[in-house]
């Protein structure tokens, strides 16, 4: 299988699903590579129903945390039938 970032969470979810892919120490939230590969999912189905498509720009401020990094591959990803979302990430 070819490996890039774009399919790693897929891959690791049916592979190691059970596996710890997030340690959150301010929160105690742990969440398996199945877990964030779901909440990924759920996170690109609800910018779709938010009416983002492909090419839309969608800009974030969060704070390092879960959240970023489900938002990051719900990027990377052709996660409901189309191309990636493009997020502005910045400091």
């Amino acid at each position: 299988m070819s490996q890039n970032i774009g399919n790693f969470l897929t891959y690791r979810a049916r592979r190691d699903s059970a596996l710890e892919a997030i340690y959150e120490p301010a929160s105690d939230t742990r969440l398996s590579y199945r877990e964030l590969n779901d909440r990924s999912n759920q996170v690109a189905h609800a910018l779709v129903d938010l009416g983002v498509s492909h090419g839309d720009r969608v800009g974030l401020l969060l704070m390092n945390g879960k959240e970023f990094i489900e938002f990051f591959f719900c990027s990377c990803e052709d996660r409901r039938g189309q191309r990636s979302i493009k997020l502005a990430v910045g400091c």
